[in-house]
């Protein structure tokens, strides 16, 4: 790493529930969801340059136009003044791809947002969310991150008292197989409710109602990947105020009192799944 880049941490995210409504004219789905930051992500650094460049080290994915980095680059560079720097960036990519945890999302928003500031455009959030939504519909939660309600295809937000969060920590779950969003949006349709208009979660208050909360995804995902309803099921009996699937999975969450020892359970699940221990962002 250059002595001069700038390092920032791109976080990731659980959702703490999902409804699928319906499906829309344009292909896309409505839905309904609670995202909610999470302190751990990919690291991204970035380089003053006379020209963009993109690499990568980690866990192995495209450096090229296709990563959505770059596409978040060239689209944001579009706008900047044409006497400002280019940037190399580099991202050491930590979380898994394809586990419901948003990495490329958030990498794309931490792009938009790191370079808003190095090169002084001064665009506002709902600009940056503007121009967020055109990279992915998980992409517009990371301008603000937290603690917030999606709606519609998941762009429209809504921060949320996050009070219930307090004093709890997130155990992730990351099995060794991604799942492919879009093979879970095509096997959710034949459960959905074509009259299904509004969904009401449970009140976010200190003592929420856990067992209101759930994901959709979850009945579509266990009976093709299994493993995900048995990790859910094993935290649960191991202590876990409520688990669940993160997204379409493959990432298994359970949200624990940030007193409880976790080491026992952690070190039950197959070596080759990975664990996490973070915090919400509130």
């Amino acid at each position: 790493m250059c002595i001069n880049s700038i390092s920032i941490i791109s976080p990731i995210k659980i959702n703490l529930c999902l409804k699928i409504l319906n499906k829309r004219r344009d292909g896309y789905h409505n839905l309904s969801t609670i995202f909610c930051e999470l302190k751990m992500g990919d690291e991204l650094s970035f380089t003053k340059s006379s020209t963009f460049k993109f690499t990568t080290d980690g866990i192995v994915v495209p450096n090229d136009d296709s990563n959505i980095v770059v596409k978040a680059y060239k689209l944001i560079s579009s706008i900047k003044n044409k006497d400002m720097p280019e940037y190399n960036i580099h991202l050491n990519k930590k979380t898994p791809v394809g586990a419901g945890l948003g990495g490329g999302s958030s990498n794309a928003a931490t792009v938009i947002k790191s370079l808003n500031t190095f090169w002084k455009l001064n665009l506002s959030t709902n600009e940056m969310i503007s121009i967020s939504i055109k990279l992915g519909s998980d992409v517009p939660f990371f301008i603000e991150g937290k603690v917030q309600h999606g709606e519609q295809k998941g762009e429209k937000l809504t921060p949320l008292n996050s009070t219930f969060l307090n004093n709890k920590k997130v155990l992730l779950i990351c099995p060794n197989f991604s799942i492919s969003t879009a093979w879970a949006y095509q096997n959710i349709n034949k459960y959905l409710d074509v009259h299904k208009k509004k969904i009401k979660f449970a009140p976010l208050e200190p003592q929420v109602n856990w067992r209101l909360f759930d994901n959709d995804f979850e009945k579509v995902v266990r009976s093709t990947y299994p493993e995900t309803g048995e990790i859910i099921q094993s935290l649960r009996k191991a202590g876990a105020i409520y688990s669940g699937l993160s997204g379409s999975g493959s990432t298994v969450f359970g949200i624990y009192n940030q007193n409880f020892d976790l080491t026992d359970i952690r070190n039950s699940f197959p070596k080759n799944y990975r664990t996490f221990v973070t915090d919400f962002v509130l």
